[in-house]
C-alpha cells in the first residue's frame, strides 16, 4: 500500500501529469512564425507557409 503525501500523485505509481502539454518541433515552428509574423495567420496558412518554407530550405540542401 502506497503512502500518500502532498508530493505523492493521485494514483500511486503513475507519473504526475504536466498540465502543459509537451511540445513537438512542428508546434514549436509555427509558435515561432506566430510570434514573428503580426498578421496572426490560420492555422492552415500557417502549415502552408511553413510547408513552403521547408520545402525551399529542402530544395537547397539537395543541391549542395
Amino acid at each position: 500500500m502506497a503512502i500518500m503525501t502532498t508530493s505523492t500523485p493521485a494514483s500511486a505509481g503513475e507519473r504526475a501529469r504536466l498540465r502543459k502539454s509537451q511540445q513537438g518541433p512542428v508546434t514549436l515552428a509555427v509558435a515561432t512564425m506566430r510570434r514573428a509574423d503580426p498578421d496572426r495567420l490560420s492555422p492552415t496558412a500557417l502549415r502552408d507557409r511553413l510547408y513552403n518554407r521547408l520545402t525551399a530550405f529542402l530544395m537547397t540542401v539537395e543541391r549542395a
